[in-house]
């Protein structure tokens, strides 16, 4: 399958190329320092399986075994269950948990390759990625499997589904009526919850992807390769009102907006650090500065810590050459700490909604 500029996928070549988390914004209460879990994907075991520990990182422990491949992970709102993708001898499918790994559940039976769960807002629905039909769609069905519904029918690749924050629209990228080879023809476009009124919301000769809503749901940033190098957009949830935030040199990737709306978090440069502006793009400050890789950034439901992966020395699998480790860092730069330390790669960080 190709790759459709959905970034580190970290999966067999069976499967299709993964968004790391599902992010998910709005209604999140607050606790204090060191109460949240932060659930992620480790190779510790020898196979890659979902585990989870305390944001110190402290009580680490393995929701999943028993040999296969379990990741793609995407908490539900309520913080309550996780849908994941499994691979148990050769056969792919997705599935649902409870938070500690208990009541596991089949939620796909006899499909193609499936990927990128995205709960609801409501919690109720897991919309996702599959080829099932022999093209890549985005289907949607009820929390425990049931009345699954295909939502789109177009020949191109339909891709990463993004759910507004009422639940009402759907944000994916696409294939269709682009121009040149993946995946420079990927747009963004919306539709409905039911799948109808599908709308392209951006119209470019390059690549436009990654979209992420505003937790108000009012804009959309994204990244995009429009000027021969990738930056972070912003637009209004209909397409108006495009907008460049970022013109740095470097490449800028992966918008992740604040909990509150006021700022985006970014990716930038190769290798990568991390950055923060606010939501208008004023304010640019740097995160993170050292010679590894540092990716996956992902905000704490109250705002004020940061989990990501860091490329560290030593021996691993990475892409980028060592080993890959999840670190947290306050959103101001300050209090960085490495969490974990196996063998095997540790990535994919995504912090327990609370309520």
């Amino acid at each position: 399958m190709k790759n459709i500029g959905v970034r580190r996928a970290r999966v067999p070549d069976i499967l299709l190329p993964c968004l790391l988390t599902a992010v998910i914004g709005g209604g999140i209460a607050c606790k204090n320092a060191g109460e949240f879990e932060i659930a992620f994907v480790s190779k510790r075991g020898g196979d890659l399986d979902i585990c989870i520990m305390n944001s110190d990182g402290s009580g680490q422990r393995s929701l999943t075994g028993g040999g296969g491949w379990d990741g793609d992970l995407a908490w539900s709102p309520d913080g309550g269950r996780m849908a994941f993708v499994s691979v148990r001898e050769g056969l792919q499918g997705m599935e649902a948990m409870n938070a500690d790994g208990s009541g596991r559940t089949r939620l796909t039976t006899g499909m193609g390759n499936c990927q990128s769960p995205a709960w609801s807002p409501d919690g109720t629905r897991i919309a996702f990625m599959s080829e099932r039909d022999g093209n890549v769609d985005i289907y949607a069905m009820k929390a425990d499997g049931t009345e699954l519904v295909r939502l789109t029918h177009d020949p191109g690749l339909d891709a990463a589904p993004r759910w507004s924050p009422d639940g009402a629209m759907i944000a994916f990228v696409s294939s269709r009526d682009g121009e040149g080879a993946l995946p420079e023809r990927l747009e963004i476009w919306t539709m409905r919850a039911d799948g109808n009124g599908q709308t392209r919301l951006t119209n470019n000769r390059a690549y436009d992807g990654w979209p992420a809503w505003s937790p108000d749901g009012r804009r959309i940033a994204f990244e995009g390769a429009r000027d021969g190098d990738f930056d972070i957009w912003v637009m209004a949830a209909d397409g108006k009102g495009q907008r460049k935030l970022t013109s740095s040199a470097d490449e800028d990737r992966g918008p992740v907006w604040s909990p509150d709306g006021e700022e985006i978090m970014f990716e930038r440069g190769r290798p990568r650090d991390l950055f923060v502006m606010r939501a208008d793009g004023s304010g640019e400050r740097k995160l993170t500065d050292g010679p590894a890789w540092e990716i996956a950034p992902q905000w704490s439901p109250d705002g004020r810590r940061i989990a990501f992966v860091r490329i560290v020395p030593g021996p691993g699998d990475s892409p980028h050459g060592g080993d890959e480790e999840i670190f947290v860092i306050n959103a101001d730069g300050s209090g960085l700490k490495r969490l974990t330390h196996s063998p095997g790669v540790d990535y994919a960080p995504a912090w327990r909604p609370v309520r």
